[in-house]
């Protein structure tokens, strides 16, 4: 599950999202607001801060067999 930091405009608008490992991880972002984590994300990617590799639903379809 990943940790997500929503990069948002003035407007509370999201325009973007860095993607971590675990918030204490996540905690190292300017933009950091608060825990948001154990959300699925499509694709699996690094962790922003540490490399670790974060599992997105791609992966979890391959090991389903699906």
């Amino acid at each position: 599950m990943a940790h997500l930091v929503l990069i948002e405009d003035a407007y509370g608008e999201m325009l973007d999202a860095e993607v971590y490992c675990s918030d204490f991880c996540a905690q190292t972002s300017a933009d950091y607001q608060g825990w948001h984590g154990c959300n699925e994300i499509g694709v699996s990617q690094p962790c922003e801060h540490c490399g670790e590799w974060v599992e997105g639903l791609d992966e979890a379809f391959e090991e389903d067999g699906a």
